[in-house]
């Protein structure tokens, strides 16, 4: 089929989407080919509101080989962030490392956020770091990521470079650098140097030195600088948002000395909700101590977490703890009982607990956010009990938006039983959740059939009530359904 007479409703749905269509006789028809390539590119228009990042992702998550030269083209892009995200996938496309060659085309603000994101989502390996060692034009924040990326895959440091970036004229390469050095070397003279310079700086010069190491320790963990981060935590000239990042940096070295910093923060916290949010940041770091005293107040979420962070080396004790936790409506008891399940060494209660969760959205709308977070878990664990919650969901009313999110996620998994869950929802009338069912069997390797192919169609020129997200995954499914993509692909390139 290679149009569709649509009603009111396709001319409803189609207002304001810029996709070429022909009046004939009061009705509208559209090309799905045109709709499809339309609905991709719209994600090559950079939008200050990230709209066009969020296709993006979308169809990176598809995960989609044949997608590649959508991806290579963005790189000749003017807009770095088009940059940045086609670096990205194509590393996603390859499962190991971002490209040095891309890399070293890049310019200098690009290429470093480029790195920041490669080593946040662990797309680098060997020859990206021995490659770097090449590049003629590394800043010393490059070189700084380059030394860390190389010592979390076990390489060699490059203490030569190191010790350059130790002589550098900025304070906080040096105390970067000198922190890395302690940490690798176990020499401490260059540190205390910087430590002490660091005590007579201004509060904005300290802001961005103690920030920097921050932002460093929330992927790679420093243990050298607990130092910085206690005098972080006491100062009192720092904000409170940056006092509590700084005893979260601590925790993440995962040593005596941090959690030390921890308990000294938690019994000189000022607010009952600062102990809160010391307590869950506690949890979520998996951070296993019996010493919850200075988190237990006279609130009862304290109380709570404190009992939940104490499951964490006592697991008999975590389901009972999470049950009571989830009693108190507040974003911080969901943040604490999800971190206990995250890292409980005993799976099976995990997945017990993430299963209670799960079934709790059906009456707390709280929780429905977290639908795709809990179905990744339980679907990448094989949970048997999966399949019987989802059903549970399908089954009841009222629950729409619910049932859109669990769908979304299960269009967005790679799981091989994706097509199964979906079709536990083929009997809804409500035309976004019908939908995303089609999506999730479009996406597999199951054959449509003639009516199910019409409803893509349908979908893919704007009559499935999906945003232009999901749309994007529905144009891409499209071409690939009709052999279209290599020809759509081709177009799309060509006005790259």
């Amino acid at each position: 089929m290679s149009c569709l007479k649509m009603g009111l409703l396709g001319m409803l749905a189609l207002a304001g989407t810029g996709d070429r269509a022909l009046s004939q006789g009061g009705y509208l028809e559209v090309d799905p080919y045109e709709s499809s390539v339309a609905s991709m590119t719209r994600g090559l228009r950079v939008r200050s509101d990230g709209r066009n990042h969020n296709i993006l992702l979308a169809l990176r998550g598809l995960g989609d080989p044949d997608l590649r030269p959508f991806f290579q083209s963005m790189f000749s892009s003017d807009e770095p962030t088009l940059q940045i995200d086609s670096v990205l996938a194509l590393a996603e496309l390859g499962e190991t490392s971002i490209d040095p060659f891309l890399l070293q085309q890049m310019e200098e603000k690009q290429r470093s956020l480029a790195l920041m994101a490669a080593i946040s989502l662990e797309l680098y390996d060997e020859s990206l770091v021995k490659s770097m060692g090449d590049f003629p034009d590394l800043t010393e924040v490059e070189q700084t990521m380059m030394i860390i990326m190389g010592v979390r895959l076990g390489l060699e440091p490059d203490t030569g470079r190191l010790e350059e970036l130790l002589d550098s004229d900025d304070r906080i390469t040096r105390m970067v650098a000198a922190v890395l050095n302690s940490d690798l070397t176990g020499r401490t003279e260059e540190l205390e140097q910087e430590i002490e310079r660091y005590g007579k700086l201004s509060v904005s010069e300290r802001i961005l030195v103690s920030g920097a190491l921050i932002d460093i320790a929330s992927w790679h963990p420093m243990p050298s600088a607990l130092a910085v981060f206690r005098a972080v935590a006491n100062d009192p000239e720092m904000s409170r948002s940056l006092r509590l990042a700084a005893i979260d940096s601590a925790l993440g070295c995962e040593c005596p000395d941090g959690i030390r910093i921890w308990i000294e923060a938690t019994r000189l916290a000022d607010s009952s909700g600062d102990r809160s949010r010391l307590g869950v940041a506690a949890i979520e770091r998996g951070i296993i101590t019996e010493d919850w005293s200075g988190i237990s107040d006279e609130r009862q979420l304290n109380q709570r977490i404190a009992v939940a962070g104490q499951g964490l080396a006592n697991e008999t004790q975590a389901i009972e703890a999470v049950v009571e936790l989830m009693k108190i409506r507040h974003p911080l008891s969901v943040q604490a009982a999800l971190g206990v399940a995250d890292n409980l060494r005993d799976g099976e209660t995990a997945e017990r607990i993430w299963l209670m969760i799960m079934r709790s959205a059906l009456t707390d709308v709280r929780l429905q956010p977290l639908m795709g977070r809990l179905y990744r878990n339980l679907s990448e664990r094989g949970s048997e009990e999966l399949e019987r919650v989802i059903w549970e969901i399908s089954q009841a009313e009222d629950q729409q938006l619910l049932k859109e999110i669990l769908l979304t996620a299960i269009l967005e998994s790679g799981s091989p039983r994706s097509v199964e869950f979906g079709s536990l929802f083929k009997d809804e009338t409500d035309r976004t959740i019908r939908s995303l069912v089609l999506l999730v069997k479009a996406k597999s390797e199951e054959p449509l059939d003639e009516g199910e192919l019409e409803e893509l169609t349908l979908i893919t020129t704007g009559g499935g009530r999906i945003d232009p997200t999901t749309r994007s995954i529905a144009g891409w499914l499209w071409l690939k359904r009709n052999g279209q993509n290599d020809k759509a692909l081709t177009e799309i390139m060509s006005d790259a």
